[in-house]
């Protein structure tokens, strides 16, 4: 999952809260049909959103609490207040806010909503963003999520362990799309088809065949739409996908390479970045506890032959957790954190290790990108005098690996895409975090983080995209590989395909030339 200077970040809903009344279908408008072709997704789900195909199908079936607009939290379903020194924040949802069966989204559908992405039955990856609600375990055992509390059919109230700020660009996430509780089963799965709030209904819940969504633009308070259908089409593979769109069978397709779309066929084809990959360091290991070898694995990685042999033209090198230009900022990261094998020997040398018994463990996943990028640091490693053995497991051991601390360096980039800044450091600097996977700990770090989430957004973001250059340079606890781009081809007759840093479409902007 090349970096954009400047990211195309969408509001969904600025139509939408306007004040304009809820208006029916015009039986005179012209009839538009999308059609898209995806390999064939895992889940319609938005708790599992983390995929950018099913992210993409997400974004015409669910709403969310807020929406990103320049990288900052603006109103989606509800209007927001922080309060309490950020300790609180109290949501007003929308009145014109309807599911797509004409019901109200309440303050219950909201709760129960959020209250099912914390269930560990259901592993959602968004669950480890809601730890710091009040109630977070007991909810996790099947209680009262105690944290979210109803004040009234329209309003309510989320608390927390300490200040949030950017609690309200957390819930921009697709993982955090409103379901009606109406759909939700006491053991909190869903009921098909699902009651949901976004602009599209679907047919069938079928993922072994194609799907049709429908406008359900009649139940929302919004102008009409140019796209009033959406034809999805699954494939085996990409490959597949990717003909069709070749062929003008369809108008959209997601693509890992952008070498496989021709831009005679297509408008520009490039959304923005949105995928960092990262491996991390296990601190609790204690070869890795040692800060002068950490440094010497870090500028020991040749970024630039990894991203060319893995991702080929489709990405950028990464010098920090957090896409290097994100939400407009633009911090480079100083000369420690670079390419060096020279600069690499000398911090070996500072951290005094015994070479002939060094042997670093490398942990990941199964995939085949996985695979390569392991191998090239097993061969950069080796470049100035480190032994390592790549340990290899499927994606579900990985994470056990991981949770229980027992990885070396270990690829850890795909469950950290970031709802904000300070939700992707915590996982890795934040030792009062729950989900600290590295087992770091500094004390003048975790001031930092209090901190920074007691102010504004725009200072948050700020003082958060710094921190991740400085602590990458100073800590090494990370190790940046590669900026992704998440790219779809789209065909020229088709206007205002724009994603959001999560990479959610703005459906409502969609339009045809």
């Amino acid at each position: 999952m090349k970096i954009i200077n400047k990211l195309i970040v969408s509001c969904l809903f600025i139509v939408l809260l306007s004040g304009c009344s809820p208006k029916f279908l015009n039986e005179k408008r012209v009839h538009n049909t999308l059609k898209v072709a995806l390999p064939k997704i895992a889940t319609l789900d938005p708790i599992y959103s983390d995929e950018t195909n099913e992210i993409l199908i997400s974004s015409f079936l669910y709403r969310t609490l807020t929406e990103l607009e320049e990288g900052y939290a603006k109103s989606g379903l509800a209007s927001y207040e922080l309060g309490d020194n950020a300790k609180s924040v109290t949501f007003t949802i929308n009145e014109e806010a309807l599911f797509n069966n004409g019901d109200p989204v309440t303050s219950a559908d909201v709760k129960a909503s959020l209250t099912r992405v914390v269930d560990p039955k259901l592993q959602s990856p968004g669950a480890m963003l809601l730890s710091d609600i009040k109630g977070y375990a007991e909810a996790k055992a099947g209680k009262n999520f105690s944290g979210i509390k109803i004040i009234n059919e329209k309003v309510f109230k989320v608390s927390f362990v300490r200040s949030r700020s950017d609690f309200p660009l957390i819930v921009a996430n697709p993982f955090f799309g409103i379901i009606s509780k109406k759909s939700i089963t006491k053991d909190r799965k869903l009921l098909a088809p699902t009651v949901s709030s976004g602009s599209f209904q679907i047919d069938s819940q079928d993922l072994n065949k194609d799907g049709t969504l429908k406008d359900a633009v009649k139940f929302l308070g919004t102008d009409e739409f140019e796209v009033n259908e959406v034809l999805f089409t699954f494939t085996k593979n990409e490959e597949e996908a990717v003909k069709l769109f070749n062929n003008k069978k369809v108008d959209v397709t997601s693509l890992a390479q952008s070498s496989d779309l021709p831009k005679a066929s297509s408008k520009k084809g490039i959304t923005p970045s949105i995928k960092t990959v990262f491996y991390g360091f296990n601190v609790r290991n204690t070869l890795l506890q040692n800060p002068n070898l950490r440094k010497a694995i870090l500028l020991a990685i040749n970024k630039k032959d990894i991203l060319e042999k893995s991702y080929g033209n489709d990405g950028s090198i990464s010098n920090s957790i957090l896409p290097d230009n994100t939400f407009g900022f633009d911090y480079i990261c100083p000369d420690k954190c670079e390419f060096s094998i020279e600069k690499a020997k000398d911090y070996l040398n500072k951290a005094n290790v015994d070479l002939n018994t060094l042997v670093v463990p490398i942990d990941v996943d199964d995939s085949q990108v996985q695979r390569i990028i392991s191998q090239e640091i097993k061969s950069n490693l080796a470049a100035i005098g480190i032994k390592s053995e790549i340990r290899e497991t499927n994606f579900d051991g990985l994470l056990s690996k991981i949770a229980n601390y027992e990885t070396g360096l270990f690829r850890f980039g795909w469950i950290m895409d970031g709802a904000s800044p300070a939700a992707s450091l915590e996982r890795l600097f934040d030792s009062q975090s729950q989900e600290n996977v590295t087992g770091f700990a500094d004390s003048a770090t975790n001031e930092h983080i209090e901190v920074s989430l007691a102010s504004d957004q725009k200072k948050l973001i700020e003082n958060q995209i710094k921190f991740a250059q400085k602590a990458v340079a100073d800590a090494a606890i990370i190790l940046p590989i590669a900026n992704l781009n998440i790219r779809f081809g789209v065909r020229n007759t088709i206007t205002n395909f724009e994603l959001d840093i999560n990479g959610k479409l703005d459906v409502d902007k969609l339009s045809y030339v």
